[in-house]
């Protein structure tokens, strides 16, 4: 059961972080002020 659980978590986790990492891709891609958030939320390290 433990293993289903944390399957189906992590795999919504999965999924909540991508999309906020492709929404946040699009306010960077434009050629005027970029956002703060959008820079502090996707950092290539």
């Amino acid at each position: 059961m433990f293993v289903w659980v944390f399957h189906r978590v992590s795999g919504l986790l999965l999924i909540v972080l991508l999309g906020i990492k492709f929404l946040t891709s699009f306010f960077l891609m434009t050629k005027e002020q970029k956002p703060d958030w959008a820079l502090v939320l996707i950092r290539i390290p």
